[in-house]
């Protein structure tokens, strides 16, 4: 059972804080209910991250971040049936294109709540299948670990613990190339938030692989906010992408402005456990920019090719099964 902590304190018995604006009747929280209601009466484990818990749970004031989608995570093996009970719940399919999610095994699906907010469900935190490959993730851990959080609306829901939340937090900003000001504060108040242990983070990312990326963001974090970082982090096989990546922040000050090419970012989201495996993965990033930038010079930008219905319920059957494969062969792996 998902352990019951106070949004600010950390106490076991939680007060409902005044909210500063009214939530009440805002999609986001409309549509969270939604899937909060739906998948307890299913009985699915699951938790949300991200925005709405960085807005109640991690900032000051729940004013001082706003939120436009949700994040929702659950077992791979509880995939299909978390994606049917949302659609039961009044929730319809952003992404139709299963040929593609399935070739690309990519482990989230994007949805729209009954009050048009996006929600993308979740099976792991590391989204692209070459992700996976590269770092040993442990969502069933994450989950078995979850803890629940009241909302300043008096709202609970479930989420990652402290420390799964600033580990999950500094991968995903490094996957998308720590460039948002916004991702570095949650992060600033995630690694200040009572209950987070930075000795427990350095051992979950060590045995995720994920230690390198998740220093180099943290770093950045406390590079730009002016705070100490955590003791007891540090990643020594990416000591020399941490030095390319506070030279770059040194020479062209962050944040920069938006789409700045300075800003660094393909540091952080080619970082692997290697300066060779760091280096192969940047020159492969670069070189798909550079085509996908050459694609739009001769054809213009394209539409979302996950929107286009390509596949059909033959293409979700198949990709269902292949999830719920995979799951179980991550389970047996760790019992192994």
């Amino acid at each position: 059972m998902p352990r019951r902590v106070c949004r600010r304190t950390g106490s076991s018995n939680c007060q409902r804080s005044e909210s500063v604006r009214s939530c009440g009747t805002c999609s986001q929280l409309t549509d969270l209910r939604a899937a909060t209601g739906a998948l307890r009466t299913a009985d699915i484990p699951w938790v949300v991250a991200k925005g709405p818990v960085a807005s109640e749970v991690l900032w000051p004031s729940p004013d001082m971040r706003e939120y436009y989608d949700l994040d929702v995570f659950v077992h791979g093996s509880r995939f299909p049936a978390a994606l049917a009970t949302l659609e039961d719940a009044g929730f319809t399919l952003a992404d139709h294109n299963w040929a593609l999610i399935r070739k690309t095994m990519r482990a989230e699906v994007a949805l729209i709540g009954p009050a048009g907010t996006h929600l993308d469900l979740h099976w792991d935190i590391a989204v692209p299948k070459q992700l996976r490959r590269a770092y040993r993730t442990d969502p069933a851990g994450m989950l078995e670990r979850r803890v629940e959080v009241q909302f300043s609306s008096g709202d609970v829901v479930p989420t990652f613990d402290a420390v799964d939340t600033v580990h999950h937090l500094a991968f995903h900003a490094a996957q998308a190339g720590a460039n948002r000001l916004m991702w570095l504060g949650d992060l600033h108040f995630a690694t200040h938030r009572l209950g987070f242990d930075p000795v427990e983070l350095r051992r979950r990312c060590l045995a995720a692989r994920t230690a390198v990326p998740v220093v180099l963001v943290l770093e950045r974090v406390s590079r730009v906010s002016g705070a100490p970082m955590p003791p007891g982090l540090s990643a020594r096989r990416g000591r020399v992408w941490s030095h390319l990546a506070a030279r770059r922040d040194h020479r062209y000050e962050f944040p920069g402005l938006p789409h700045d090419r300075s800003i660094g970012g393909g540091l952080y989201a080619s970082a692997r456990g290697s300066l060779a495996g760091s280096g192969v993965e940047l020159a492969r990033q670069m070189v798909m920019a550079r085509v996908h930038e050459a694609r739009v010079r001769r054809h213009g930008s394209q539409p979302r090719a996950l929107s286009a219905d390509i596949g059909g319920e033959r293409g979700r059957r198949d990709y269902l099964a292949a999830v719920t494969e995979v799951a179980g062969g991550s389970r047996a792996t760790r019992r192994g």
